[in-house]
Protein backbone atom coordinates (compact mmCIF):
# COMPACT_ATOMS: atom_id res chain seq x y z
CA UNK A 1 0.00 0.00 0.00
CA UNK A 2 1.34 3.26 -1.35
CA UNK A 3 0.57 6.62 0.81
CA UNK A 4 -0.48 9.00 -1.55
CA UNK A 5 1.49 12.58 -2.01
CA UNK A 6 0.34 15.10 0.29
CA UNK A 7 0.36 17.95 -2.93
CA UNK A 8 -1.21 16.61 -6.27
CA UNK A 9 1.27 16.81 -8.81
CA UNK A 10 -1.26 18.95 -11.17
CA UNK A 11 -1.12 21.35 -8.65
CA UNK A 12 0.23 24.71 -9.42
CA UNK A 13 -0.16 27.59 -7.24
CA UNK A 14 0.97 31.57 -7.44
CA UNK A 15 1.41 32.42 -3.65
CA UNK A 16 3.11 35.55 -4.69
CA UNK A 17 0.16 36.83 -6.90
CA UNK A 18 -2.21 35.75 -4.14
CA UNK A 19 -0.21 37.56 -1.17
CA UNK A 20 -0.02 40.84 -4.12
CA UNK A 21 -3.91 40.55 -4.43
CA UNK A 22 -4.04 40.76 -0.76
CA UNK A 23 -1.40 43.73 -0.21
CA UNK A 24 -3.48 45.79 -2.48
CA UNK A 25 -6.36 45.02 -1.10
CA UNK A 26 -5.51 46.16 2.64
CA UNK A 27 -3.23 49.03 1.06
CA UNK A 28 -6.28 50.49 -0.81
CA UNK A 29 -8.17 50.10 2.89
CA UNK A 30 -10.64 47.41 1.95
CA UNK A 31 -11.84 44.90 4.17
CA UNK A 32 -13.86 42.65 1.45
CA UNK A 33 -12.30 41.95 -2.04
CA UNK A 34 -14.57 43.21 -4.87
CA UNK A 35 -15.55 39.65 -7.14
CA UNK A 36 -12.88 40.65 -9.78
CA UNK A 37 -9.87 40.30 -7.40
CA UNK A 38 -12.18 37.07 -5.40
CA UNK A 39 -11.69 35.52 -9.08
CA UNK A 40 -8.21 36.51 -9.45
CA UNK A 41 -7.28 35.21 -5.83
CA UNK A 42 -9.04 31.69 -6.87
CA UNK A 43 -6.69 31.90 -10.45
CA UNK A 44 -3.52 32.32 -8.66
CA UNK A 45 -4.28 28.60 -6.93
CA UNK A 46 -5.96 26.81 -9.88
CA UNK A 47 -9.48 28.02 -9.06
CA UNK A 48 -11.49 28.98 -12.19
CA UNK A 49 -14.81 30.35 -10.60
CA UNK A 50 -16.88 30.45 -14.17
CA UNK A 51 -20.05 31.50 -12.74
CA UNK A 52 -18.32 34.54 -11.07
CA UNK A 53 -16.56 35.80 -14.23
CA UNK A 54 -19.18 35.19 -16.39
CA UNK A 55 -21.04 37.73 -14.48
CA UNK A 56 -18.30 39.99 -14.44
CA UNK A 57 -18.62 40.63 -18.39
CA UNK A 58 -21.22 43.84 -18.27
CA UNK A 59 -19.33 46.12 -20.93
CA UNK A 60 -17.09 45.11 -24.13
CA UNK A 61 -13.99 46.17 -21.75
CA UNK A 62 -14.82 44.04 -18.82
CA UNK A 63 -15.87 41.05 -20.76
CA UNK A 64 -12.63 41.25 -22.42
CA UNK A 65 -10.95 41.46 -18.82
CA UNK A 66 -12.29 38.26 -17.92
CA UNK A 67 -11.77 36.15 -21.42
CA UNK A 68 -7.79 37.22 -20.46
CA UNK A 69 -7.99 36.09 -17.16
CA UNK A 70 -10.02 33.12 -18.18
CA UNK A 71 -7.31 32.43 -20.82
CA UNK A 72 -4.30 33.21 -18.63
CA UNK A 73 -4.84 29.50 -16.51
CA UNK A 74 -3.53 26.42 -17.90
CA UNK A 75 -6.85 23.83 -19.12
CA UNK A 76 -9.92 24.32 -20.95
CA UNK A 77 -11.91 27.33 -21.20
CA UNK A 78 -15.56 27.81 -21.30
CA UNK A 79 -16.94 31.52 -22.31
Amino acid sequence: METPPSVPTQFASDPETARQIIAEALAAGKTWLDRLDVNRLFNAYGILVVLAAARLGTDHETALDVITLIRGRAGPEIL
